[in-house]
């Protein structure tokens, strides 16, 4: 099974498990960053619970970047991803963050909510140079 057929046979899974009778129709790709992370929007049929579609997110081979291995900065295996520990600390604070509908540490990969095609810098084209630019007051 190549890695793609692995995504999505996850996927179809995870949207089933998560709203019985619903089904995974198309994953189309979407642009990724400068990480191993890999995304893909999923659009969900045959449920009146589901939403219409969530975001598939293929986390890569490692949970932290290479400088936290090479510096031994966890010295044990860690039991969750670290993305999985943030969300859970973001929703703590009441911060809007994406729902998490499933994940799976051993495949690597996490169903989430689907906020929409437009970037944050798009929607809030002066706060990306708000928060690059340090107060001076």
């Amino acid at each position: 099974m190549d890695i793609d057929e692995r995504i999505a046979s996850w996927t179809h899974r995870a949207i089933e498990t998560r709203w019985p009778g619903a089904r995974a129709a198309e994953l189309v790709a979407l642009k990724g960053d400068a990480s191993t992370r890999r995304f893909w929007r999923v659009a969900i049929e045959d449920s009146s619970t589901a939403p219409a579609s969530a975001i598939a997110i293929g986390l890569g081979p490692e949970d932290l970047p290479l400088y936290a291995r090479e510096l031994k900065m966890y010295p044990q295996p860690l039991t969750e991803p670290p993305w999985i520990g943030v969300h859970r600390f973001l929703v703590e604070l009441g911060a809007p963050v994406p729902a998490l509908y499933q994940w799976s540490a051993r495949d690597r990969m996490l169903l989430v909510e689907d906020v929409g095609a437009r970037s944050r810098a798009r929607i809030h084209p002066k706060s990306r140079t708000s928060i690059a630019t340090p107060s001076r007051s």
